[in-house]
């Protein structure tokens, strides 16, 4: 609280950044997916890195590369991390294939990030937590009663840390990666002691996965038209009719049950381990 009070707002900016998780292997999706900041982010305040294996001659503007060997995903972007400037304290976290589909609320989203630094919070998440359709209700119909811009999320939830767009303290996300041994291990799991929060509705940045396991999304081109760009595949796979169908269907289903299927299958490993 004392180190807010005594800096300034562009301080307290300077000691953030954007960062963008990727590698060698995946730069083709992010050399697409990045013009969606230039496009739809032009006033982003701080500073944004990419992390790769290599450099890579033609960054795109407003970007900076750090570098890390290419290993497992937990230790390749714990690498990266190390190799930001000192100063930075807190870091907004993408992933390569979160593209950006309308102009970002840069101003609602300072304010989440002040208030998040000023209450010490280890992690923000900028959207809100997935829920079925009638828990999602009952949630809205509370905080109409109890105005709240932001929430705590339940240390057995799933994806209790997950890597939807957040920003997390830069020391809190490095123990957390350290720990990891992979993604689906990091995205449900907490350390003890730190809670993490997700805002409850508002979205500052709207934005979407376009890929899935390594392909573009049946819909990706769709996708880049509302952003307002091109869509270039640029050799790689664009998912199928069937996926399409698919991808309907689970959305169907999660509106009905959310994640009472997972939340049964971890009590049960959890017996199980016992």
């Amino acid at each position: 609280m004392q180190w807010m009070q005594e800096t300034t707002e562009a301080e307290i900016l300077k000691t953030v950044c954007v960062f963008v998780s990727s590698s060698d292997n995946t730069r083709d999706i992010f050399l697409q997916v990045s013009r969606s900041f230039e496009k739809n982010w032009p006033d982003c305040p701080f500073l944004r890195y990419v992390g790769l294996n290599s450099s890579l001659q033609d960054l795109p503007a407003g970007f900076r590369s750090v570098l890390s060997p290419e290993s497992r995903w937990p230790k390749e972007l714990y690498g990266q991390i190390c190799r930001l400037p000192q100063q930075i304290r807190y870091i907004l976290l993408f992933l390569d294939d979160f593209l950006i589909l309308s102009r970002v609320d840069t101003q609602s989203l300072v304010s989440l990030v002040e208030r998040a630094i000023q209450n010490r919070l280890a992690y923000l998440r900028l959207i809100p937590q997935s829920r079925a359709i009638l828990s999602q209700l009952g949630k809205k119909i509370y905080y109409l009663y109890r105005p709240e811009t932001i929430e705590a999320i339940g240390k057995h939830a799933p994806y209790c840390s997950s890597l939807q767009v957040a920003l997390w303290e830069r020391n809190h996300l490095s123990l957390m990666l350290k720990a990891a041994q992979n993604i689906w291990d990091f995205e449900n799991t907490y350390l003890p002691g730190i809670k993490h929060y997700a805002v409850i509705e508002h979205r500052p940045i709207n934005y979407v996965h376009v890929v899935e396991k390594g392909c573009w999304q049946h819909n990706a081109a769709s996708l880049f038209k509302t952003a307002g760009l091109s869509f270039d595949p640029s050799g790689r796979k664009v998912r199928s009719m069937k996926d399409r169908i698919v991808f309907w269907i689970n959305k169907v289903k999660f509106a009905v049950i959310g994640y009472t299927v997972f939340r049964l299958k971890r009590r049960a490993q959890k017996k199980v381990s016992i």
